[in-house]
């Protein structure tokens, strides 16, 4: 057990055996997301247990009476996400294929091409990423997804990692106020995503 939250919820670090658990909660709470748009297959046989094998990966979860209720996952690679899309290539391709017809589903992939292309790299995004965290819409403004961050700002100062930076999935205001909360100070937009960075100290 990494921690143990004044409501009895706990924190631990994620394994494989985690995955489908991960997989279902963020289908369920980032429904428009790109990873959600190919399918809890793809998520949950694919993305997340070819991410947790990545150097310099790692993530926690958190639980309480009622479950599996929050994770967040943490990478320092600059070539994870090639990497992934490379070892799941075939697969990877059917799933656009399938999802051609639904419009947000493009436009993703065009801010995809637009972010490999033209985004210029700042000296943050050379370290941590806060790569991916989804709290049960249930249990959320109880400070499960702030713990989490701090679990893991732990383990990032722990092995030398200097800064811990994100990019916001959603352009909404609520999104980029939670991490302003959390300490992150916003350094740049691209394609109306916010990006956040916060120093390790």
């Amino acid at each position: 057990m990494a921690n143990s939250l004044k409501n009895e919820t706990e924190i631990y670090k994620i394994e494989k055996k985690h995955i489908p658990l991960i997989a279902r909660l963020h289908i369920k709470e980032l429904p428009n997301d790109f990873l959600s748009l190919l399918g809890y297959d793809f998520i949950a046989n694919c993305y997340y247990p070819n991410l947790i094998n990545q150097k310099g990966c790692f993530g926690y979860y958190a639980k309480n009476n009622k479950g599996f209720i929050g994770f967040v996952f943490f990478i320092r690679s600059k070539n994870y996400l090639f990497n992934i899309i490379k070892n799941n290539f075939l697969y990877f391709i059917i799933r656009i294929f399938y999802n051609l017809y639904k419009l947000n589903f493009i436009v993703y992939i065009f801010e995809i091409i637009f972010l490999i292309i033209f985004s210029k790299k700042s000296k943050y995004e050379i370290d941590y990423e806060l790569a991916y965290i989804a709290i049960s819409s249930l249990e959320s403004g109880k400070g499960i997804g702030s713990s989490l961050i701090t679990e893991g700002e732990k383990k990032m100062k722990s092995i030398g990692g200097n800064y811990c930076w994100v990019k916001t999935l959603t352009k909404t205001k609520e999104n980029v106020s939670f991490y302003k909360k959390n300490s992150f100070i916003e350094y740049k937009k691209f394609l109306g995503r916010t990006y956040l960075f916060k120093k390790l100290i």
